[in-house]
Protein backbone atom coordinates (compact mmCIF):
# COMPACT_ATOMS: atom_id res chain seq x y z
CA UNK A 1 0.00 0.00 0.00
CA UNK A 2 1.33 3.41 -0.77
CA UNK A 3 1.88 6.06 1.84
CA UNK A 4 -0.41 8.51 0.11
CA UNK A 5 -4.18 8.17 0.07
CA UNK A 6 -4.11 9.94 -3.26
CA UNK A 7 -2.10 8.70 -6.19
CA UNK A 8 -0.47 12.09 -6.56
CA UNK A 9 -1.65 14.01 -9.64
CA UNK A 10 -3.26 11.08 -11.44
CA UNK A 11 -5.96 12.10 -13.93
CA UNK A 12 -8.45 9.68 -15.41
CA UNK A 13 -11.70 10.32 -17.27
CA UNK A 14 -11.00 14.05 -16.93
CA UNK A 15 -11.08 13.79 -13.13
CA UNK A 16 -8.26 15.04 -10.97
CA UNK A 17 -7.30 14.34 -7.39
CA UNK A 18 -8.10 17.01 -4.82
CA UNK A 19 -5.52 18.25 -2.37
CA UNK A 20 -7.63 16.81 0.46
CA UNK A 21 -6.64 13.33 -0.74
CA UNK A 22 -2.88 13.98 -0.54
CA UNK A 23 -2.20 12.52 2.90
CA UNK A 24 0.15 9.87 4.28
CA UNK A 25 -0.75 6.73 6.21
CA UNK A 26 0.54 6.40 9.82
CA UNK A 27 3.25 3.76 10.16
CA UNK A 28 1.43 1.94 12.99
CA UNK A 29 -1.63 1.50 10.78
CA UNK A 30 0.54 0.28 7.91
CA UNK A 31 1.96 -2.44 10.16
CA UNK A 32 -1.53 -3.49 11.24
CA UNK A 33 -2.77 -3.66 7.66
CA UNK A 34 0.25 -5.71 6.57
CA UNK A 35 -0.39 -8.12 9.43
CA UNK A 36 -4.02 -8.53 8.36
CA UNK A 37 -3.13 -9.21 4.72
CA UNK A 38 -0.15 -11.55 5.19
CA UNK A 39 -1.90 -14.48 3.41
CA UNK A 40 -2.21 -12.22 0.34
CA UNK A 41 1.45 -11.17 0.49
CA UNK A 42 3.50 -14.27 1.30
CA UNK A 43 4.83 -16.18 -1.72
CA UNK A 44 3.03 -13.77 -4.05
CA UNK A 45 3.95 -11.14 -6.60
CA UNK A 46 2.95 -7.74 -5.17
CA UNK A 47 2.51 -4.27 -6.67
CA UNK A 48 2.48 -1.15 -4.47
CA UNK A 49 0.58 1.50 -6.42
CA UNK A 50 1.68 5.05 -5.58
CA UNK A 51 4.71 3.87 -3.59
CA UNK A 52 5.68 7.46 -2.71
CA UNK A 53 8.40 7.36 -0.02
CA UNK A 54 8.33 3.54 0.11
CA UNK A 55 7.04 3.18 3.66
CA UNK A 56 4.61 0.36 2.76
CA UNK A 57 7.39 -1.46 0.92
CA UNK A 58 9.72 -1.08 3.89
CA UNK A 59 7.17 -2.58 6.29
CA UNK A 60 6.50 -5.50 3.93
CA UNK A 61 10.23 -6.05 3.56
CA UNK A 62 10.64 -6.07 7.36
CA UNK A 63 7.85 -8.63 7.67
CA UNK A 64 8.66 -10.73 4.61
CA UNK A 65 12.39 -10.24 3.87
CA UNK A 66 12.27 -12.01 0.49
CA UNK A 67 8.99 -10.48 -0.68
CA UNK A 68 8.54 -10.17 -4.44
CA UNK A 69 7.30 -6.57 -4.46
CA UNK A 70 7.44 -3.82 -7.09
CA UNK A 71 6.58 -0.15 -6.68
CA UNK A 72 4.90 2.26 -9.09
CA UNK A 73 4.53 6.02 -8.82
CA UNK A 74 3.84 9.04 -11.00
CA UNK A 75 6.91 10.75 -9.61
CA UNK A 76 10.54 9.96 -10.32
CA UNK A 77 11.28 7.69 -7.34
CA UNK A 78 14.07 5.20 -6.71
CA UNK A 79 13.54 3.09 -3.61
CA UNK A 80 15.53 0.11 -2.35
CA UNK A 81 12.56 -1.59 -0.66
CA UNK A 82 11.30 -2.92 -4.00
CA UNK A 83 12.59 -5.47 -6.46
CA UNK A 84 11.72 -3.05 -9.23
CA UNK A 85 10.31 0.48 -9.33
CA UNK A 86 8.31 2.01 -12.19
CA UNK A 87 8.93 5.76 -11.80
CA UNK A 88 6.96 8.47 -13.60
CA UNK A 89 4.29 5.87 -14.46
CA UNK A 90 0.53 6.39 -14.52
CA UNK A 91 -1.19 3.27 -13.17
CA UNK A 92 -3.99 3.64 -15.71
CA UNK A 93 -1.41 3.23 -18.50
CA UNK A 94 0.51 0.43 -16.79
CA UNK A 95 0.33 -3.09 -18.22
CA UNK A 96 2.92 -5.62 -17.01
CA UNK A 97 4.83 -7.79 -19.46
CA UNK A 98 3.29 -11.03 -20.66
CA UNK A 99 3.32 -13.60 -17.88
CA UNK A 100 4.22 -10.96 -15.27
CA UNK A 101 0.80 -10.14 -13.87
CA UNK A 102 0.56 -9.64 -10.11
CA UNK A 103 -1.12 -11.70 -7.40
CA UNK A 104 -1.84 -8.77 -5.09
CA UNK A 105 -2.10 -5.00 -5.43
CA UNK A 106 -1.89 -2.88 -2.32
CA UNK A 107 -2.64 0.80 -2.24
CA UNK A 108 -4.70 3.80 -1.22
CA UNK A 109 -6.15 4.91 -4.54
CA UNK A 110 -7.56 8.38 -5.07
CA UNK A 111 -11.05 8.15 -3.64
CA UNK A 112 -12.54 9.78 -6.72
CA UNK A 113 -10.85 7.28 -9.08
CA UNK A 114 -11.37 4.05 -7.20
CA UNK A 115 -13.72 2.34 -9.66
CA UNK A 116 -11.70 2.89 -12.88
CA UNK A 117 -8.50 1.90 -11.08
CA UNK A 118 -10.04 -1.33 -9.80
CA UNK A 119 -11.38 -2.18 -13.25
CA UNK A 120 -7.98 -1.48 -14.86
CA UNK A 121 -6.31 -3.68 -12.25
CA UNK A 122 -8.77 -6.49 -12.89
CA UNK A 123 -8.52 -6.30 -16.68
CA UNK A 124 -4.81 -5.58 -17.20
CA UNK A 125 -2.63 -5.93 -14.10
CA UNK A 126 -3.79 -8.75 -11.82
CA UNK A 127 -3.97 -12.48 -12.34
CA UNK A 128 -7.51 -13.88 -12.64
CA UNK A 129 -7.37 -15.08 -9.01
CA UNK A 130 -5.65 -11.93 -7.75
CA UNK A 131 -6.56 -9.62 -4.87
CA UNK A 132 -6.60 -5.91 -4.11
CA UNK A 133 -6.24 -4.55 -0.58
CA UNK A 134 -7.07 -0.84 -0.48
CA UNK A 135 -7.90 1.65 2.26
CA UNK A 136 -11.04 3.55 1.27
CA UNK A 137 -13.71 5.69 2.96
CA UNK A 138 -16.66 3.82 4.42
CA UNK A 139 -18.88 5.85 2.08
CA UNK A 140 -17.58 3.67 -0.76
CA UNK A 141 -20.08 1.05 0.34
CA UNK A 142 -22.76 3.23 -1.22
CA UNK A 143 -23.69 4.22 -4.78
CA UNK A 144 -25.00 2.12 -7.66
CA UNK A 145 -21.69 1.72 -9.52
CA UNK A 146 -19.74 0.93 -6.37
CA UNK A 147 -22.43 -1.45 -5.12
CA UNK A 148 -22.04 -3.43 -8.34
CA UNK A 149 -18.30 -3.78 -7.70
CA UNK A 150 -18.83 -4.68 -4.04
CA UNK A 151 -21.51 -7.25 -4.78
CA UNK A 152 -19.26 -9.09 -7.23
CA UNK A 153 -15.77 -8.61 -5.79
CA UNK A 154 -15.70 -7.47 -2.13
CA UNK A 155 -14.29 -10.41 -0.15
CA UNK A 156 -13.55 -8.81 3.21
CA UNK A 157 -14.07 -5.49 4.96
CA UNK A 158 -11.92 -4.45 7.93
CA UNK A 159 -13.59 -1.53 9.68
CA UNK A 160 -11.27 0.82 11.56
CA UNK A 161 -12.75 1.63 14.97
CA UNK A 162 -10.98 5.00 15.12
CA UNK A 163 -10.66 7.76 12.59
CA UNK A 164 -7.29 7.61 10.91
CA UNK A 165 -4.91 10.43 11.80
CA UNK A 166 -3.58 10.90 8.29
CA UNK A 167 -0.22 12.63 8.09
CA UNK A 168 -0.07 15.99 6.28
CA UNK A 169 -3.79 16.47 6.86
CA UNK A 170 -3.66 19.12 9.59
CA UNK A 171 -7.07 19.72 11.17
CA UNK A 172 -9.10 18.76 8.11
CA UNK A 173 -11.61 15.95 8.84
CA UNK A 174 -11.55 13.04 6.39
CA UNK A 175 -14.27 10.74 7.72
CA UNK A 176 -14.07 7.06 8.60
CA UNK A 177 -12.12 4.47 6.61
CA UNK A 178 -11.83 0.73 6.21
CA UNK A 179 -9.53 -1.77 4.57
CA UNK A 180 -11.34 -3.27 1.57
CA UNK A 181 -10.12 -6.59 0.20
CA UNK A 182 -11.36 -7.36 -3.31
CA UNK A 183 -11.15 -10.72 -5.08
CA UNK A 184 -10.88 -10.68 -8.85
CA UNK A 185 -12.83 -13.92 -8.90
CA UNK A 186 -16.52 -13.12 -8.36
CA UNK A 187 -17.53 -13.63 -4.73
CA UNK A 188 -20.73 -15.63 -4.18
CA UNK A 189 -21.17 -14.78 -0.49
CA UNK A 190 -21.48 -11.68 1.69
CA UNK A 191 -18.09 -10.19 2.60
CA UNK A 192 -16.46 -11.14 5.86
CA UNK A 193 -16.53 -8.16 8.22
CA UNK A 194 -14.22 -7.57 11.15
CA UNK A 195 -13.23 -4.58 13.25
CA UNK A 196 -9.75 -3.25 13.89
CA UNK A 197 -8.76 -1.14 16.90
CA UNK A 198 -6.43 0.83 14.66
CA UNK A 199 -3.35 2.58 15.97
CA UNK A 200 -2.47 5.95 14.49
CA UNK A 201 0.89 6.81 16.05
Amino acid sequence: MPSAVAYHSLKTNKKSVSKNELVNTPLALIRQCIGLTLPLLQHRRILDVGCDDGRWGKVIRETIPFADIDGLDLRDVALSSYNHVYPSTDFMDFVPDEGKRYDTIIGNPPFSLFVPMLEHARDHVLKPDGYIAWILPETYLYGIERSRIHTRHLSELVVFKRRVKWENLGDRPLGSHSLYIFSMKPVDRPPFIRFLDNQND
